[in-house]
């Protein structure tokens, strides 16, 4: 039988990974007046960077036969996250140069907001939260083998998972902002600095799984950190003042 414990973490779990982006959103159009059309921008691109997946299956069914065992984790951790890098991030940068046209930090973070949220809501949240109602309620519905699997899970796991995606909103917010700011700057290092550092962050991910969950969550987080550093940079930030035209001469700026 499974667990209450366990069936009211993964309950909260799922319940926080639907909320939260919704409460970010919420706040940023509270506080800094960003826009709801942004956000959803953000959930849409989403969808569509998730496009890479049939391609990250075709390799890995193509090249799985024919590389090396020692190669094989290229297909698995590598090539997958240089598709997430890739896509997620041109969906990123087609969005902010073609469908919004509001280029301040707020309105990184709103997409920011939609994109992560979007990621949380639907690839981890929904089912996480449809676990714990199956188990309180609908426990019959459950096959021997599935029980014996919930069974197996600690009361806490469903909270790491949850902890993971706080940490991966931060950084879909941060990469956000760094490929808004590519795109009103015209600077394309940025834009290429968003897709290395989202690939890396998979990777290393991946790799540090080896080393136990707590080590692999504790690398995140400080790419996590490192980006809520960014945007408290990017929001300290103020828009330079309107040049005030010189006395009798309206058209001539100060110089």
């Amino acid at each position: 039988m499974v667990s209450f414990e366990l069936i009211v973490s993964f309950f909260v779990s799922g319940l926080l990974e639907i909320v939260v982006p919704l409460l970010i959103a919420l706040f940023l159009w509270r506080r800094h007046s960003a826009s709801w059309r942004i956000f959803f921008i953000g959930c849409t691109m989403f969808i569509v960077s998730l496009i890479r997946i049939p391609l990250n299956t075709a390799v890995t069914d193509y090249f799985g036969v024919l590389l090396p065992a020692e190669y094989i984790w290229l297909l698995f951790y590598g090539f997958p996250s240089l598709t997430a890098g890739v896509f997620e991030e041109s969906a990123r940068f087609i969005s902010f140069k073609l469908l919004i046209k509001e280029r301040e930090v707020k309105d990184g973070l709103m997409y920011g907001a939609g994109h992560g949220g979007m990621e949380s809501i639907l690839l981890v949240g929904i089912n996480t939260l449809f676990v714990s109602v199956v188990a309180l309620l609908y426990p019959g519905v459950l096959s021997f083998e599935q029980v014996l699997v919930l069974e197996s899970i600690p009361a806490w796991l469903p909270l790491v998972g949850l902890f993971e995606r706080m940490v991966a909103i931060a950084i879909q917010l941060g990469l956000s902002v760094l490929v808004l700011q590519s795109v009103s700057k015209r600077k394309p290092t940025l834009f290429a600095s968003a897709i290395l550092i989202h690939f890396l962050v998979n990777v290393i991910a991946h790799y540090t799984l080896q080393y136990g969950i707590y080590a692999s969550e504790g690398v995140t987080a400080l790419f996590a950190v490192a980006f809520a550093y960014y945007i408290y940079r990017a929001m300290s930030v103020k828009p330079a003042q309107a040049a005030s035209p010189i006395e009798g001469n309206p058209t001539v700026p100060i110089q």
